[in-house]
């Protein structure tokens, strides 16, 4: 009877693991997406301030090396290729002087995260791990724009520098690992029903900042393009 008794508490332990391991994880799913919510909503108070160091970055390239691209534009020689990949470069170091001002709020959320309990170990170290991308590539510095304009200018536009070759591929590579490790993807699979709306929520105001920047950065590039001299 005693052993009966036993197997049938284990068996009902057994089977009542999954059902923890879920409401442990839902509970932190719950709780990271509140704090991706409060990350989403200071990236769009923040937009502002992004848009200013993309003008101040802007207004810098300007100042050091105003219309070196200049002979380039003019020239009959220069590689659309090359001159399309530079314009990469520009929006990347666009994009990364916007970053600048969303360094904070990032590591406010990862510390938030960083306190959560979940069911097994991999689950956090997965979710630190995509923490650990954006602070990555939000960390990364711009190139040396003029330098790899001064040097494209000398080859005549017709092949990339080689430090603008280096530097897109890392700017791409950071990129695409965040994309892969996706923070708000991994808390996302363990939310229940009853996140429905915040999770709305998020998405609004990811979105909202998303866009907002997007059209920040869009009205800087032909200022850029046009303080190095470059139509393209």
């Amino acid at each position: 009877m005693r052993r009966a008794a036993w197997i049938a508490a284990a068996l009902m332990m057994v089977m009542a693991a999954p059902a923890m391991a879920a409401t442990v994880d839902a509970t932190s799913a719950h709780t990271g997406l509140r704090a991706y919510r409060a990350f989403a909503s200071s990236l769009l108070r923040e937009s502002g301030t992004a848009r200013r160091n993309g003008d101040a970055f802007v207004a810098a390239v300007k100042a050091k090396c105003p219309n070196v691209l200049e002979s380039v534009s003019m020239s009959d020689t220069f590689v659309q290729g090359a001159a399309t990949q530079f314009g990469k470069e520009a929006g990347a170091d666009l994009l990364l002087s916007a970053f600048v001002s969303f360094r904070k709020p990032l590591a406010t959320l990862n510390l938030r995260l960083s306190r959560l309990s979940w069911s097994t170990p991999q689950i956090g170290a997965g979710l630190q791990r995509g923490l650990d991308a954006e602070q990555r590539a939000f960390a990364l510095m711009t190139s040396d724009l003029c330098a790899d304009a001064s040097a494209l200018a000398a080859n005549g536009g017709r092949k990339l520098p080689p430090g603008a070759q280096s530097f897109l591929s890392n700017f791409q590579h950071e990129l695409a690992t965040t994309a892969r490790l996706d923070v708000k993807a991994m808390l996302l699979r363990h939310r229940s029903a009853r996140d429905r709306r915040l999770v709305r929520e998020v998405n609004r105001l990811e979105d909202r900042a998303s866009t907002r920047l997007g059209n920040a950065l869009t009205a800087e590039v032909p200022k850029l393009l046009d303080a190095l001299g470059l139509f393209v």
